[in-house]
């Protein structure tokens, strides 16, 4: 049985995790920190975290679906940054792969390096050829695309090329 002072972190904990989650959507492990940070007890935090997931409140598969979405939206980015972000977010690997797995049903990764790659190669266009297809490169490496995709992004922005755009 619970004694009143542990009821009374339970509600509390609710509270602000329910006003965390107004904000944006968690992770598990997200949440979790955020209370731990509150010196809430681990008993509570493992109560909170088990009945928000009960209730659907929490959910690492939609976290990460809508993680990716709003990624590929507003700051886009491929799929090597988008693992990245979601480890360090606390989602399971096996979590992340089905995500990503879904993800690639709504949205073609090389078109999205393909119209963030056509922006730059717009304010590029004072440099010679050369050297703005290692910046569109580097761009889109920094960007967590693949190699693969970088080098078909560059071919379609400046037709067959013999050269390595790192060379």
């Amino acid at each position: 049985m619970q004694d009143n002072s542990e009821n009374e972190a339970l509600k509390k904990a609710k509270a602000y995790s329910l006003r965390l989650l107004a904000i944006r959507p968690r992770s598990k492990k997200e949440l979790a920190d955020r209370l731990k940070q509150k010196d809430f007890p681990w008993q509570v935090v493992s109560g909170v975290i088990d009945d928000f997931t009960a209730r659907g409140f929490l959910n690492d598969l939609k976290f990460s679906n809508e993680w990716i979405q709003a990624r590929i939206n507003n700051n886009p980015k491929g799929s090597f940054l988008l693992k990245r972000e979601l480890r360090q977010k606390g989602v399971d690997q096996g979590v992340i792969e089905e995500a990503l797995e879904q993800a690639k049903e709504k949205y073609d990764e090389k078109e999205v390096a393909l119209r963030i790659a056509r922006d730059k190669k717009r304010r590029f266009a004072a440099l010679d050829k050369e050297k703005s297809k290692r910046k569109i490169y580097d761009f889109l490496n920094r960007r967590g695309f693949s190699t693969s995709t970088i080098y078909e992004v560059i071919k379609k922005l400046y037709g067959s090329y013999e050269e390595d755009p790192l060379d």
